[in-house]
């Protein structure tokens, strides 16, 4: 009679070592899951970095083209003077 409990306590410990190899399982994908977010992530802000730098030379560029653009217009406006003066 004094086997049954050991016996009853061997199999409980050999539960316990399955349930903690499968909490450790499930802690290494979770690891190995909050990692590959993590590079996710990363990669995502250097995206929005980029973007926001492309936004950014856009709105440069479109600064730079409004004032060629008023510029033209003035010289448009100076030559269209200059041809009055010579038309009969």
């Amino acid at each position: 009679m004094t086997l049954r409990p050991a016996a009853q306590s061997h199999e409980a410990l050999e539960k316990i070592v399955r349930a903690i190899a499968e909490v450790n399982s499930a802690i290494t994908q979770i690891t190995a899951a909050t990692k590959q977010q993590g590079s996710g992530a990363e990669e995502i802000s250097k995206n929005v970095e980029g973007v926001s730098s492309v936004s950014k030379q856009a709105d440069a560029a479109s600064q730079e083209l409004a004032i060629s653009a008023e510029e033209l217009s003035g010289e448009v406006k100076g030559l269209k003077a200059l041809i009055n003066q010579f038309r009969v």
